[in-house]
């Protein structure tokens, strides 16, 4: 904090607003099976069986039991950076993670194991990086950083990027 005062200028424009938060597309390692967590902001769903799976957009999918459809029970989470897509055929799950396609082998719902990927399959996805959410000021996306994983909200100093 002391370091943002000191090197604002009088004249600086000190705005709250959004900053994005990045992640490496071709780093496969965050993906992983975890203890189950809140959907913080639901996307699509697949069911197979008796479980229920959902999409936390760009964050990953719940799994839940829904053997007993007056409680459902979640059971885990699969953080997937980036995804926003996916689809299940048999033990593999097909997901974006932004731009690829990965495979990911679901036989062991505790233990997800990343197969391979198939690169730039999904080059629209690139273009959503930009917030969704309401701010009249966030920081402009700078792609050699990575991709956008989420927003966050931080104070900016003379914003360049304004959502009109």
């Amino acid at each position: 904090m002391l370091l943002l005062i000191t090197s604002c200028k009088k004249d600086d424009l000190i705005v709250n607003g959004l900053v994005p938060v990045y992640f490496d597309a071709l780093d496969f390692s965050e993906i992983d099976s975890q203890e189950p967590r809140a959907i913080i902001k639901q996307g699509k769903f697949v069911k197979v069986g008796n479980f229920l799976f959902v999409n936390d957009i760009k964050i990953g999918i719940h799994v839940i039991d829904n053997t007993n459809p007056n409680q459902p029970e979640y059971v885990y989470f699969w953080r997937i950076p980036g995804n926003q897509n996916f689809t299940i055929e048999g033990s593999f799950l097909y997901a974006d993670n932004g731009p690829h396609l990965l495979v990911i082998n679901i036989e062991d719902y505790a233990n997800i194991q990343f197969v391979k990927y198939i690169e730039n399959t999904f080059y629209e996805n690139l273009l959503e990086q930009f917030p969704d959410e309401p701010a009249e000021y966030f920081e402009c996306p700078d792609p050699s950083k990575g991709l956008v994983k989420y927003w966050k909200r931080a104070e900016i100093v003379n914003p360049t990027c304004l959502k009109i």
